[in-house]
């Protein structure tokens, strides 16, 4: 950093854009200047699926947010881009081990990226935690400020949610800002795009998109603020943003002045506390997530994949 302390403003949003008709108002969604007239360093953007979406976001968004990246990987893409306030120096696209089963075509899960909740795929998704907590503990070791941000398909009682944020460890933006309750923004009443039979189980909606962050190496972050930004309506409109809410956080990141002995140790005992707390939570995590996968691998239907491959290849 080249100032001791400075605020860093993020958003992250599941845009929704399937093509061919799925997604209702897409078109129109994709053509609003929300993002153009705010002041956000960085924007997370996902389900962006087609390039004619991710170019028309780009040219409303140049003059605040001029730099890039549209990760236009595999297959079909990921749907996924990033654009930022200062220059990415570099990127790169993690593939996850696991991503569905082929024979199960209409999920598109195998040839795109994992994207379904349900509990067929519960051993998938925790193989897709574990793999994160390693990609960022593995990436991260020497960055001021590590964001990990987007649709994670899993609330915070679930395990994946669980192993991500306990094992690498991350702070939930959301949480630290404003405490365990609400910020829910999938499946939410005020949204246009909820349907009421989803309302029955969940009044609330759903909270599955989080900013989580993990500081660096004698650096301190903290939340400053934490919101579900965007209004109920596009502007003018009757449809929403998305059938997404975003979420956006406000972060202060400051580098630590040298402390004085007192100090140092009073910090290395309050912060050896917190270690052994967070080691008995993720043993308690870890030990759920393998027996998950104990029970996923028990019930895979090898026969249903065989007759896949049979029918198709043979």
């Amino acid at each position: 950093m080249a100032s001791e302390e400075i605020e860093v403003n993020v958003l992250t949003l599941n845009c929704w854009g399937l093509g061919g008709g799925i997604s209702k108002d897409r078109v129109e969604r994709m053509q609003r200047e929300y993002l153009a007239a705010q002041d956000y360093d960085i924007v997370l953007l996902q389900e962006v699926w087609k390039r004619s979406d991710f170019e028309t976001i780009r040219s409303l968004v140049a003059s605040v947010l001029p730099y890039h990246h549209f990760f236009d990987n595999g297959i079909i893409g990921t749907g996924t881009c990033i654009f930022s306030k200062t220059r990415i120096n570099d990127v790169t696209f993690h593939h996850f081990g696991l991503n569905g089963y082929p024979h199960r075509i209409t999920h598109g899960d195998w040839f795109g990226v994992f994207l379904t909740a349900q509990d067929i795929y519960i051993g998938h998704r925790v193989v897709h935690g574990v793999e994160s907590a390693q990609w960022i503990k593995l990436s991260s070791s020497s960055a001021d400020l590590t964001l990990y941000a987007g649709d994670f398909n899993n609330e915070p009682k679930d395990v994946p949610y669980q192993i991500v944020k306990y094992v690498t460890p991350l702070l939930d933006a959301w949480v630290e800002g404003n405490g365990n309750e609400g910020g829910e923004t999938n499946e939410t009443p005020g949204n246009s795009y909820t349907p009421r039979s989803a309302l029955r189980d969940s009044p609330d909606g759903k909270r599955i998109d989080y900013i989580l962050y993990m500081p660096g190496p004698n650096i301190d972050a903290e939340t400053v603020s934490c919101v579900l930004p965007l209004p109920s309506r596009v502007p003018g409109k009757s449809f929403s943003y998305s059938d997404h809410e975003a979420v956006a956080a406000k972060l202060l990141i400051r580098r630590r002045k040298q402390a004085r002995y007192l100090e140092t140790s009073i910090r290395d005992y309050v912060r050896c506390n917190s270690i052994l707390k967070e080691l008995d939570t993720k043993r308690e995590v870890v030990k759920k997530a393998k027996d998950i996968l104990h029970t996923s691998i028990r019930n895979v239907d090898i026969s249903d994949f065989a007759d896949f491959i049979f029918r198709h290849y043979v």
